[in-house]
């Protein structure tokens, strides 16, 4: 979701109403978003906000008599906080950020700790004197800030700060060189040399103009210390606990559409819930073949009796490809790349059937740990001299920041930062809700015996307990089916080969089976392969219809004489690769990342 943004001014400056406003069309790309805002000059504060019309947050700035509230995101809440608020005689709708203000003046500053989504916001207690400025656990709804002498500026984007305060529009080169190696930047620093985004659980209180305190509300520690649970209770309390807190993400007010994969994770939900109405089914499918995702969720639509749509990447992506690459990067602040523009092209297109997703991602990496934080193994040919000795030097081994709660990397270190940048263009363009990431289950997650989070017989055995049925249409992976339990393996066998095959044979292509593809390219192995899983084909796009693409970047010699580049190397790149000769997909993307955050971000 867009978000909010703001300054709280240490001067009587004159034109902060001007970079007020500018700062709130940074973020006003799309038609469909809401926006205002709320200035009380004589005290420098100076705030604004960008929603989706008629989403939770629409309804900002929400006020009292003495505090006034702006909040972006969603917060689902428990049933002990809508019943303490019905108590007291508030009026609790869960459509409407509204009652966070009624949670405020129930628990004070306590009422942090009681929010349960992904949000930010900014309170201003007139009463009290202070204004606090605030995030979610994860650190999801990201903020960025910069502070000096005359105001501290905040915003859920980047390109807010950089518009306005153009000395800020200057690359960070070891923060850059984090991004090149692993996609992301560590210890809250961003690749913009002095802007820095708040820890994820944290609190920033102001009084008098000046911040006086930064705290963090949560830490992994709090749910970290508890005590393990048998398999029997956590099973029959996780039954239990899913089933609770599943409603909350279908929306009554607005419509929820389900996007379905072939996978166990929205197979986990379409168990548990009950379809006593309408709730349209979608997938997202490629563009020459269909994959198993779209022939699964097919099955289950049909076996379920609800709509089914499938969203095709088309001819129109790869002809808007230049167009949706260059508003991917502007719309992420970078934090996304090029490989984002088919999330961006489908997500434009599923807000069509409903404007809020409901989703199983996440799934996968809170209950089985699963992870694709990694490093890229960028070819550093493609360096300077002097630049590679510092990609070289960014190099870590993420083991190192790992923690001894393997649950609390994958949430605090591998999500935010692994994920923020494709959530961030997915939910550019919809509502994006997932019940994985959910306070209560994240909680419970963990008391889990340490096997569960290792094996995939745990999600089935959940299943079979809402649903057994459902688990005769088989997952991608070959679970499930009605076939005897010997076939049944053999085919799971087979599909975890045909996954592996199809890196192989797309993003993870080794240079010598390039060549050797390129020389049996009358074999067609990789149409073989390729669109079995994935629906995205960047390997052999960049080869053909986008080739031409890649090499204006590329070859233009604003990008050839950046510091960071060997020139000769890099000019030989887009030939190399459409030729077959080497797989250069993560090069070509790193490449032409960097110089689309020149150009959108810091030159246009």
């Amino acid at each position: 979701m867009p978000g909010i943004l703001g300054i709280i001014s240490k001067s009587d400056k004159s034109d902060r109403m001007k970079e007020l406003r500018i700062m709130i069309e940074c973020m006003r790309y799309e038609k469909f978003y809401s926006h205002g805002q709320y200035a009380k000059p004589e005290n420098g504060i100076y705030l604004g906000w960008v929603n989706y019309e008629n989403s939770f947050s629409d309804c900002n700035p929400i006020k009292t008599k003495n505090t006034m509230l702006i909040f972006s995101g969603e917060n689902f809440a428990g049933r002990s906080v809508q019943d303490e608020l019905n108590t007291r005689g508030y009026k609790f709708s869960p459509q409407n950020a509204e009652y966070v203000m009624a949670m405020y003046e129930v628990y004070g500053e306590d009422f942090l700790e009681k929010l349960n989504g992904w949000f930010s916001g900014v309170l201003v207690d007139s009463e009290k004197e202070k204004i606090l400025l605030f995030n979610d656990r994860l650190g999801l709804e990201r903020i960025y800030y910069y502070e000096d002498d005359t105001a501290f500026w905040f915003a859920s984007e980047a390109k807010s700060l950089l518009k306005i305060l153009p000395k800020l529009r200057e690359i960070n080169p070891s923060a850059l060189s984090q991004y090149l190696n692993y996609g992301a930047v560590f210890d809250n620093e961003t690749i913009f040399s002095e802007i820095k985004t708040l820890p994820g659980g944290s609190v920033f209180e102001f009084s008098g103009r000046k911040l006086t305190k930064k705290a963090k509300y949560f830490e992994p520690s709090q749910w970290e210390n508890q005590s393990k649970l048998g398999y029997k209770d956590f099973f029959e309390t996780f039954l239990h606990t899913f089933k609770e807190i599943l409603p909350k993400y279908i929306d009554e007010r607005l419509k929820t559409a389900i996007s379905l994969t072939g996978g166990l994770d929205s197979r986990l939900i379409l168990s548990c819930l009950d379809f006593d109405r309408e709730i349209p089914f979608y997938t997202y499918g490629g563009a020459s073949k269909e994959c198993l995702d779209v022939a699964i969720a097919r099955k289950l639509a049909e076996y379920l009796s609800q709509p089914y749509n499938v969203i095709n990447l088309d001819a129109r992506f790869l002809q808007d490809f230049g167009s949706l690459a260059s508003r991917v990067i502007y719309i992420t602040d970078g934090n996304m790349g090029i490989t984002g523009s088919h999330d961006l092209y489908l997500n434009s297109y599923a807000k069509e059937i409903a404007p809020i997703r409901l989703t199983g991602k996440f799934g996968s990496e809170v209950i089985r740990g699963v992870s694709t934080f990694k490093n890229k193994n960028i070819d550093h040919r493609i360096f300077s001299e002097k630049f590679s000795t510092l990609v070289e030097n960014s190099r870590i081994n993420l083991k190192d920041l790992s923690h001894d709660e393997m649950l609390t990397f994958t949430l605090f270190t591998d999500i935010p930062l692994n994920e923020y940048g494709r959530l961030k263009t997915e939910q550019s363009q919809i509502i994006f809700r997932s019940p994985y990431l959910d306070n209560e289950l994240i909680k419970l997650m963990y008391r889990a015996p340490e096997d569960i989070r290792l094996a995939s017989p745990f999600m089935l055995d959940l299943i079979r307990a809402y649903s057994p049925d459902i688990l005769k249409i088989r997952t991608d992976m070959g679970y499930g089916g009605d076939s005897n339990p010997l076939f049944s393996k053999i085919i799971s066998i087979y599909r975890k080969i045909l996954f592996k095959l199809e890196w192989y044979f797309n993003e993870g292509m080794p240079d010598n089976l390039s060549k050797v593809n390129e020389i049996a390219k009358f074999l067609r192995l990789d149409s073989r392969f390729v669109g079995t899983n994935k629906i995205e084909d960047y390997r052999k796009w960049y080869r053909n219809e986008l080739n031409n693409y890649i090499s204006e970047i590329i070859l233009d010699e604003r990008t050839l004489n950046r510091d960071y580049w060997d020139k000769d190397y890099i000019s030989e790149i887009p030939e190399r690769h459409k030729g077959g000769e080497r797989n250069l997909l993560t090069e070509i993307n790193q490449i032409v990342n960097v110089e689309l955050i020149h150009r959108v971000l810091l030159e246009s």
